[in-house]
């Protein structure tokens, strides 16, 4: 089990593009990925990708530019559908992780709701949890290990 970043990332559409999307990938909280929208209103989905695998949470570290972001809405694409994560105000500049029920997944989406004034919300990083594959009967998990039990 261990965190896992985005292998790729786009902007979902609409009139609010999200600029230097891989800096949401990249390893580094000191650069990030960024969109702005009009006062009352949700910038695009920043959709970031990864290779289908089981998880059962992600991380995030958000920010914004001015302090008019009241909202970030986060979704995952789990088994096929559009899940959602979480909808409120986030953490600040810090990594917030949230949970939800395990199963394949391939992408996850972020965007920001602007809150009297224009304002620009900020992706630092993002990752997934990836749990180990399931493991058939007559064996075990333990350490990355996988063990055949035998009666005896």
């Amino acid at each position: 089990m261990s965190w896992r970043s985005p292998t790729g990332g786009y902007d979902g559409g609409g009139p609010f593009p999200w600029g230097y999307i891989p800096n949401a990938y990249d390893e580094n909280t000191t650069t990030q990925a960024f969109a702005y929208a009009w006062a009352y209103e949700w910038t695009n989905f920043l959709v970031l990708t990864v290779a289908s695998i089981l998880c059962d949470r992600i991380r995030y570290f958000v920010g914004y530019a001015f302090g008019w972001v009241d909202q970030i809405d986060v979704d995952v694409l789990k088994d096929g559908v559009w899940t959602d994560v979480f909808q409120g105000m986030p953490s600040w500049n810090v990594w917030e992780e949230k949970t939800f029920s395990q199963g394949n997944v391939t992408a996850m989406r972020i965007r920001f709701h602007m809150w009297i004034e224009t304002d620009y919300g900020y992706v630092y990083e993002a990752d997934f949890w990836e749990l180990p594959p399931p493991v058939p009967a007559g064996y075990s998990y333990s350490n990355g290990l996988v063990t055949v039990n035998v009666p005896g």
